[in-house]
């Protein structure tokens, strides 16, 4: 049957129309904004900084705010019901806390290599200071929680009622792991794995939050190892 008209069928499409409208969005405007601003301010990294950090809270209102005013105001469907939600928060905490130690440790192992270190930190201060790491944190999280709400919320949920556990698993992982090709080949293998365990957690409490919260101490854990990592930087009240 070519055309299904079953309600969560539609959704479905609904949230990869959003995902290509908010991520894609993000990808094309936030690299137009870095060769822009980077043209403008090349010889001035906080003005560099300051692109990286407005870059981020693009992709919070394109991936975060944006699905949410669609589901909520133009499908009128309850946020709540796509992981937008505190459901089963001690579980959600225990799964926390089975995989933050390997998270953290895998990330202080990789910290210095040079592969990392292409790419991580991503803003290339040589000094950071308190105000610095507050809003580079800040920004992550934002952005995160934008990825999140549209990768382990709205896209995950939809296809997890239209089409059930394995093709929502299947297809949440491929389109997860298509958005990391810009990052390289390394990040795109390992968000494969990543990505179901995520899907898993999520599935099992019917919220994001775990999933948020790990992919986030992920990325802040690996800025700052990396940042501590790298011969050309230097937290002022950190290192002497």
């Amino acid at each position: 049957m070519l055309y299904n008209t079953d309600p969560n069928y539609l959704i479905s499409l609904w949230a990869v129309l959003v995902l290509v409208l908010g991520f894609w969005g993000y990808l094309f405007m936030g690299s137009r904004l870095m060769h822009y601003l980077g043209q403008e301010q090349k010889n001035d990294p906080h003005g560099l900084f300051m692109a990286h950090l407005i870059r981020r809270l693009l992709g919070f209102v394109l991936m975060g705010l944006l699905p949410l005013l669609v589901y909520y105001y133009g499908l009128r469907l309850p946020f709540q019901e796509y992981g937008i939600n505190f459901k089963q928060m001690g579980r959600s905490v225990i799964w926390i806390l089975v995989f933050l130690p390997p998270i953290i440790a895998m990330n202080y192992y990789v910290a210095g290599k040079p592969s990392n270190l292409e790419q991580y930190p991503q803003i290339r201060l040589a000094q950071w200071n308190m105000k610095d790491l507050f809003f580079n944190f800040t920004t992550w999280i934002l952005y995160l929680l934008g990825y999140e709400m549209l990768f382990r919320g709205f896209l995950l949920f939809s296809f997890y009622y239209a089409f059930g556990m394995p093709i929502a698993i299947a297809v949440n992982v491929v389109l997860y792991a298509l958005a990391h090709i810009p990052k390289g080949l390394r990040e795109v293998a390992g968000s494969v794995p990543f990505g179901i365990i995520l899907c898993l957690i999520t599935l099992s409490t019917g919220s994001f939050l775990a999933a948020f919260v790990l992919h986030t101490l992920m990325a802040l854990s690996n800025e700052f190892f990396a940042i501590r990592s790298h011969p050309d930087m230097k937290i002022k009240s950190l290192k002497p």
